[in-house]
C-alpha cells in the first residue's frame, strides 16, 4: 500500500495530490495503448487467437474465430465456444486446461473445430498461462493443420490417444467393478499369499488391506477347514478350476464367515483368480430351518392328534408318530399308499376320497367326523382337512388333523340322555300331580319323590359335566344370554369363577376377543333366531391374559309348544390345536423358502454339471491323444533296441546287452506309468454300470488273473458279501492291493488273507500279508502319487498304484488306512458303501 494512505490528510498538500493524478492518467493511457496493441495484434494474426479465464472459459477471440466458426460474440464467450469443439475432444481439452493450471505449464493438443460450412477441421491448440502468483488468464491460438505430415502425425496421435483413452476407460471400468463388487474378488499367488483384494474383503472380514496381504491367507481359514482348503489349492496348482468350494474365514472380531468360492488358476503366471460370496446368512438360515424342522417334527410326533399329509393322488407323504400309536402299524407303512391300499373299510375310503377331492378342487377347508378302528377299539374322530396352496393358489397337498373325540361324544350323549330323562320325569310327575289333585297327601309324596329324583339326576348331570377337563358345559337364556349353568371346568380353562358367569350381565360377551366379539354375537343371535343348532370357533381372553381358542357347540332346547326355551352346549378348548396349526404354517413357509433355495441351487448345479461334463469329455479326448502320442515313441524305442541288439549280436558285450535290457525296462515302466496316470485321471469322471457283485467270485477271478507263485497262499474269508456297486473300480482296488502284497513280499511262500467286517452302511475289507511291513513314518507317503519305498530298478513300480486305490475309494465315499510295522506284515483296510 502506498505511504500516501498513511499520511494525515491535513498534512497532504495540493501539489502532491496533483502529481498523483498525473501518474494515474499516464498509467491509464499506457494500459489503453497496451490493450489496443493486443487487440491489433490479435486482429492481424492469421491464426485463431483467444484469451480465457483461469478455469478455461473464454474472454475474447480475434476475428479469425468468428470468420471460421460462424458464431457470434455472445455465442462464443464464456463456455459457448465448446459447441464448436468436436464432442470427442471437449473433455480432453478441459482436462488439459485443469491439469496445466495446477502445474502452471503451457500445453499443446490437437482437436477438431466445426466450421461455418458444417464440417470439422483439425487444429493445433497451443496455450500459455498468465501467472500472477496463480494462473489468472490463458492466451492461446488454434492453428489449422494443412500439411500431409501434420495430418499423418495428427492421425497417429489421435489413434494413439484414442487407444490410450479406451485402455484407460477399460481399466477404469474393470477397477470400478472390482472395487464396487459386493462379492469378495481377489488374485492370489500359488504360494498362498493374496496379491490383490477388493474392498469387500475389508468390509466382510474387518481386517485392513495390509493385514490381509501381509500373511498367508490360510492363517485366516477356520482350523477345521484348513486341510480341505490346502487340498483345493493343490488342485488349483495343477490347473483344475474350483466351483462352489466352501470354507470359514476368521473375522477380526473373532467371529467366522462362511464363504463360497469359485477360482480359476493361471499356472503359467503363478496366479489364481477367485471370487467369494458371503453365505453366512444362508448357512444360518439352513441351520435355523433344520432346527425348526426338528422342533416341528418333535411337536407333531408328541401331539395327541393324528396328523397326516397327502398329495393329489391321495397318497400319504407324511404321518406323525400318533398314527403308529393309534393304528399299531409302522408309520413308514403309510408313506406312498392310499387309504384303500391300507385295506381300510370301503365306506370309510369313500368318505375320505370324496372329502379330499373336494378340498383339492375348491381350495376350501373341510371338517368331518368319522369312526375308525384303532388298537383301543372303535373310536370317533373329528378331522380338519386343510388345503396347502402354492404361490399360484393351487392346492398341492392336503393336511389332515384328526382328534379323538370319543369321550366328548359319550359325554354329549349322556348329557342329552340325562336331560331327556329329567324332562320326562318332570313331565310324568307333573301329569301325576295334576291327576292326583284330589289326593293331597299322595301329591305331596309324589312331589317329594319327583324332587328327590330330579335332584339326584341333576347331581349326576353336574358330576358328569364337572368331570370334563378341556370342555365347558353351559346353559343360558336364548334372548338375554344369561347363564343358568356353567361347569366347574370354566375356572380351569378361563380362570374366572363360576359365580361371575351366573351373576354378571353380558359376562360371556365381555370375555370374547375384541376382534371376534361383533361377529360371534351376531352369528349366535341369527342362528338361535332361526332355531338351528350351531357350531363356531372364536377367541376369549382368560383372567391371566392368555388368549384361549374355543370351539362352541350350541344346541336348541324347545318347549312342548315347539318354541326355543334354552340354549345348551359345550365350549371345547382347542388352543393347542390352533397353536399347532400356526406353527405348522410357519414351518411350511420355512420349508417352501428352503425348497425355493434348493431349486435355485439345483439349477446352478445342473448348469455346472453340464459344464463339467463337457470339460470331462475334453479331458478324455486330450488324455487319449496324449497317451497315443506318448506311447508311440516309447514303442519305437523298444523295437529299435531289439533291432540293434539283433543286428549287433556278435559284437555286443554282456554289459551292453544288460544296458539294452535296462533301456527296454525303462520304456515298459514309462508305458505303465502313462496307463496308470490315465486311470488316475479318469477316476470320478467315468461312470460304470451299477450291478450286483459277488465278492467271492470277483476275488477268484482277480487271483486267477494275477497268477501268484505256486508256493504263495491267498486265503479268502468265506463270508464275503454280495453288494450293488460299480464293478471296475472295486476290481482295480483289490487287484492293486493283492498285487502289491505279492510283489513286495520278501518270500515266495508268503501268505495274504482277505476278510470283511459289516459296519452298518459300509463293508470294511481287510487285505493282510505277513511280509516285511512298513515303518509308521511311511504310512502317509505310500498313498502319495509317484512315491515308492524301494528303487524302481529293484522293484518294478510306477508309484501310482496306491494313490489310484486311495482316490477310487474316496470317490466312492469310503476311506483307506494302513496298520503295519517293520517285520510284522501289513494290513490295508478300506470301507466300501453297501
Amino acid at each position: 500500500m502506498s505511504t500516501f494512505f498513511h499520511h494525515d490528510p491535513s498534512t497532504v498538500d495540493a501539489g502532491e495530490i496533483q502529481r498523483l493524478h498525473l501518474q494515474i492518467d499516464r498509467l491509464e493511457r499506457c494500459l489503453t495503448i497496451s490493450s489496443a496493441r493486443q487487440h491489433q495484434l490479435m486482429a492481424t494474426m492469421p491464426e485463431i487467437a483467444w484469451i480465457a479465464n483461469a478455469d478455461g472459459s473464454m474472454i475474447d477471440f480475434n476475428p479469425r474465430w468468428y470468420e471460421y466458426s460462424g458464431l457470434g460474440i455472445a455465442e462464443s464467450l464464456d463456455w459457448g465456444f465448446l459447441k464448436a469443439i468436436h464432442p470427442e475432444d471437449r473433455d480432453r481439452l478441459i482436462c488439459a486446461t485443469q491439469q496445466t493450471s495446477t502445474d502452471q505449464q503451457s500445453y499443446s493438443s490437437n482437436l477438431r473445430l466445426l466450421g461455418a460450412t458444417g464440417t470439422y477441421q483439425w487444429f493445433k491448440a497451443q496455450a500459455s498461462p498468465v501467472v500472477a502468483g496463480d494462473v489468472v488468464e490463458w492466451v492461446g491460438t488454434y492453428t489449422a493443420i494443412v500439411s500431409q505430415e501434420d495430418s499423418a502425425e495428427t492421425n497417429l496421435w489421435v489413434d494413439a490417444s484414442q487407444q490410450k483413452t479406451e485402455s484407460k476407460q477399460i481399466e477404469a471400468e474393470r477397477d470400478r467393478f472390482f472395487n464396487l463388487s459386493i462379492d469378495l474378488l481377489c488374485t492370489a499367488r500359488l504360494d498362498g499369499y493374496f496379491r490383490r483384494i477388493n474392498p469387500a474383503f475389508e468390509k466382510t472380514l474387518g481386517y485392513t488391506k495390509e493385514e490381509l496381504l501381509s500373511q498367508p491367507w490360510v492363517n485366516f481359514v477356520h482350523p477345521e477347514d484348513q486341510a480341505a482348503t490346502l487340498a483345493d489349492l493343490e488342485s488349483l496348482a495343477t490347473g483344475q478350476p474350483t466351483f462352489y468350494f466352501q470354507n470359514r474365514y476368521l473375522c477380526k472380531d473373532g467371529s467366522f464367515k462362511w464363504l463360497s468360492w469359485a477360482a480359476f488358476p493361471v499356472v503359467e503366471e503363478n496366479l489364481v483368480y477367485a471370487v467369494a460370496r458371503d453365505i453366512t446368512a444362508s448357512k444360518q438360515i439352513e441351520e435355523t430351518l433344520r432346527r425348526r424342522e426338528q422342533e416341528f417334527k418333535t411337536l407333531l410326533d408328541n401331539t395327541p392328534d393324528v396328523v397326516l399329509r397327502c398329495d393329489r393322488d391321495l397318497r400319504y407323504v407324511y404321518v406323525n408318530a400318533e398314527v403308529e400309536r393309534t393304528t399299531g402299524m409302522p408309520a413308514a407303512s403309510f408313506i406312498g399308499k392310499t387309504l384303500r391300499e391300507l385295506n381300510s373299510p370301503p365306506d370309510l375310503c369313500e368318505i375320505w376320497e370324496t372329502t379330499l377331492r373336494q378340498v383339492f378342487e375348491t381350495n376350501e377347508e373341510q371338517e368331518i367326523e368319522f369312526e375308525g378302528l384303532t388298537v383301543e377299539g372303535l373310536r370317533t374322530y373329528q378331522s380338519r382337512v386343510v388345503p396347502e396352496l402354492n404361490s399360484e393358489g393351487f392346492t398341492e397337498y392336503v393336511l389332515i388333523v384328526s382328534r379323538d373325540i370319543t369321550e366328548l361324544k359319550q359325554a354329549e350323549l349322556e348329557i342329552r340322555n340325562f336331560n331327556a330323562e329329567l324332562e320326562q320325569r318332570v313331565a310324568e310327575r307333573t301329569t301325576q300331580l295334576a291327576a292326583a289333585n284330589l289326593h293331597k297327601d299322595e301329591l305331596l309324596i309324589l312331589e317329594q319323590q319327583a324332587r328327590s329324583e330330579a335332584e339326584a339326576a341333576q347331581q349326576r348331570y353336574q358330576d358328569l359335566v364337572n368331570g370334563l377337563v378341556d370342555a365347558i358345559v353351559w346353559e343360558c337364556d336364548p334372548v338375554t344370554l344369561k347363564f343358568s349353568f356353567v361347569s366347574q371346568s370354566a375356572e380351569n380353562i378361563l380362570c374366572y369363577p363360576v359365580v361371575s358367569w351366573l351373576t354378571q350381565v353380558n359376562f360371556w360377551a365381555s370375555l370374547i376377543h375384541p376382534e371376534d366379539r361383533e361377529w360371534v354375537t351376531i352369528f349366535c343371535s341369527e342362528e338361535t333366531l332361526a332355531g338351528r343348532d350351531h357350531e363356531f370357533e372364536y377367541r376369549c381372553i382368560a383372567a391371566d391374559g392368555r388368549v384361549v381358542w374355543l370351539r362352541d357347540r350350541a344346541y336348541i332346547v324347545r318347549g312342548v309348544d315347539g318354541k326355543v326355551q334354552k340354549l345348551r352346549g359345550l365350549m371345547l378348548d382347542i388352543t393347542q390345536q390352533k397353536q399347532a396349526e400356526a406353527e405348522k404354517e410357519q414351518a411350511l413357509a420355512a420349508i417352501k423358502l428352503r425348497a425355493d433355495e434348493l431349486a435355485k441351487m439345483a439349477a446352478v448345479l445342473a448348469k455346472t454339471n453340464a459344464i463339467l461334463e463337457k470339460r470331462n469329455q475334453e479331458l478324455d479326448q486330450f488324455a487319449y491323444v496324449t497317451s497315443h502320442d506318448l506311447k508311440a515313441p516309447l514303442r519305437a524305442i523298444a523295437n529299435l533296441s531289439n533291432w540293434i541288439e539283433e543286428d549287433l549280436e556278435d559284437v555286443l558285450t554282456d554289459e551292453t546287452r544288460h544296458q539294452m535290457q535296462l533301456l527296454r525296462g525303462r520304456v515298459h515302466r514309462m508305458e505303465g506309468l502313462i496307463n496308470a496316470l490315465l486311470e488316475y485321471s479318469r477316476i470320478g469322471r467315468v461312470k460304470n454300470q451299477i450291478q450286483r457283485v459277488n465278492i467271492n467270485d470277483l476275488l477268484a477271478e482277480i487271483i486267477e488273473a494275477i497268477a501268484p507263485p505256486p508256493q504263495f497262499t491267498i486265503e479268502v474269508e468265506p463270508s464275503m458279501p454280495t453288494i450293488v456297486t460299480e464293478l471296475l473300480p472295486l476290481q482295480q482296488v483289490f487287484t492293486n492291493l493283492i498285487t502289491n502284497a505279492i510283489k513286495h513280499h520278501d518270500r515266495e511262500d508268503g501268505r495274504v488273507k482277505i476278510s470283511v467286517q459289516d459296519q452298518g452302511k459300509f463293508y470294511k475289507f481287510l487285505v493282510a500279508d505277513d511280509g516285511v511291513g512298513i515303518a509308521p513314518q511311511f504310512h502317509e507317503k505310500i498313498f502319495v502319487i509317484f512315491q515308492t519305498l524301494q528303487a524302481r530298478d529293484k522293484v518294478e513300480n510306477t508309484g501310482v498304484g496306491l494313490a489310484l486305490v486311495k482316490k477310487i475309494i474316496e470317490n466312492q465315499g469310503g476311506s483307506i488306512s494302513l496298520e503295519s510295522a517293520e517285520g510284522q506284515g501289513s494290513t490295508f483296510s478300506f470301507t466300501w458303501n453297501k
